[in-house]
């Protein structure tokens, strides 16, 4: 869940409050910090350490070939992660094959072949779903410490790159009418796409609204405070000069 507040700290005690967690429970990402009228954003999700329950999961894992070619340069703690995918791809139906990336810090895997479109599913939500359990089996005994990335013939960065621009052109509109604009609603990468996107546009500010899985991006104008010696303020000295004076009996002047 995302959380709010005027500074990080604030915005992240929020959220373990509201979620009953401690710091170590928690997984914390910092969206956008507070600034000069923009509040703190976080996302603070709980650690996952349940093992899956799923026996046919189990059953995949403790069958799976190591010796796989795919498999070859990758790390051991990713083996349970590649080969569950690649068996629920096959239990599916689907003509998919693998292609890992891996290192100390992530693990990048792209799904290829003739029924891509088929493990995308429609907006990404097969994707999301095959993510989300394999980070599942990859918690299976331990905490999975590498950042985890399923993605499609490059949907993610298409996806991405689409949500960038619409983001910017939406700030446009809402910065010149100053009415805020409601997206639909979005999974938790999209949004963050959105929040990043604009967390230092100086017009407008961003924040999630609703309930998951109907949790949207409310795109709202920045409201600054009106300066008097505007370039169109009626108190500009330097255009219109200091108006009328007394001059108790002398000519009246201007500065």
């Amino acid at each position: 869940m995302e959380f709010t507040a005027k500074t990080v700290e604030e915005a992240i005690e929020l959220g373990l409050t509201e979620l009953n967690l401690t710091k170590e429970d928690a997984e914390i990402e910092i969206i956008q910090k507070s600034g000069l009228f923009k509040k703190a954003l976080v996302n603070i999700e709980k650690k996952t350490f349940t093992k899956p329950t799923i026996e046919d999961i189990e059953e995949s894992i403790a069958k799976s070939a190591t010796e796989d070619k795919t498999n070859k340069k990758l790390h051991e703690s990713d083996l349970p992660v590649v080969n569950f995918l690649n068996e629920v791809l096959t239990n599916m139906g689907l003509n998919c094959e693998l292609e890992c990336k891996s290192n100390r810090d992530l693990l990048h895997i792209i799904i290829k072949g003739e029924d891509t479109n088929l493990a995308i599913g429609y907006r990404g939500e097969t994707l999301d779903s095959l993510q989300y359990l394999s980070l599942l089996v990859a918690n299976k005994t331990t905490r999975f410490k590498k950042r985890l990335i399923i993605d499609a013939e490059g949907y993610r960065e298409m996806r991405a790159k689409t949500l960038t621009e619409l983001s910017l052109k939406l700030a446009k509109k809402v910065a010149k009418t100053g009415t805020s604009i409601e997206l639909e609603p979005m999974n938790p990468f999209e949004r963050r796409v959105i929040h990043t996107t604009l967390q230092d546009d100086e017009f407008v500010t961003t924040s999630s609204e609703g309930e998951e899985p109907n949790r949207y991006v409310v795109i709202s104008p920045i409201k600054k405070e009106s300066n008097m010696y505007d370039s169109e303020s009626k108190y500009n000295f330097k255009k219109y000069g200091t108006g009328k004076t007394r001059s108790f009996g002398q000519k009246n002047k201007r500065f």
